[in-house]
């Protein structure tokens, strides 16, 4: 698996998909259904610079092709700074999922009702990164949890091209040209 670090300035906005399945039930009655588990995020890059410094990504791209899935961290996309609702407490579940997939262990801080708890272990990762949390036991009813951390994503090239365009020719040195490198990152559901 190969890993990409972004700088924050060249990518466009993130964004994320949330799509829903309806289903009619007539009279019209509609039943409404995630389609996905967790949502799925998508970055769109503009990196100026001249051809020795975009040479590097162009080669990576043209090497994975949009079928090989690599790490991506998210260009500060990653980070939940502040915490989020995972859930509820029922009184008897004791195993909540988080919102994000791949989120850093050493990262995670959990809150139950806004005080931080450490009575928890990370469910379903390699150890590095989880994709849950369990509690050594269940907590009351109605306590709020809550949690903060940092992520990673494992993207594919998205669409079938890369583009690139000259942004200024420079004719005294054509190796000072610069040149405009735009490619779309889709993260990958597994």
């Amino acid at each position: 698996m190969y890993t990409v670090y972004a700088s924050p300035t060249h990518v466009l906005p993130q964004g994320i998909a949330m799509p829903t399945l309806i289903d009619d039930l007539g009279g019209g009655a509609q039943s409404f259904r995630r389609r996905f588990t967790r949502p799925l995020s998508r970055w769109t890059f503009e990196v100026p610079g001249i051809q020795s410094v975009l040479d590097p990504q162009e080669g990576f791209f043209k090497y994975t092709q949009g079928d090989t899935p690599f790490w991506f961290d998210g260009a500060g996309a990653g980070d939940v700074s502040e915490p989020v609702l995972l859930g509820v407490c029922d009184g008897v579940n004791t195993d909540f999922k988080l919102n994000d997939s791949h989120v850093f262990v050493n990262s995670l801080v959990v809150y139950a009702n806004g005080g931080p708890i450490t009575s928890w272990d990370p469910l379903g990762g390699d150890g590095i990164t989880c994709q849950a949390i369990r509690f050594q036991s269940p907590l009351a009813i109605y306590v709020q949890i809550t949690a903060k951390y940092r992520r990673k994503y494992k993207v594919v090239l998205a669409g079938d091209t890369l583009d690139k365009q000259r942004s200024h020719r420079n004719q005294s040195t054509p190796a000072g040209s610069v040149y405009r490198l735009s490619y779309n990152l889709q993260e990958v559901a597994v």
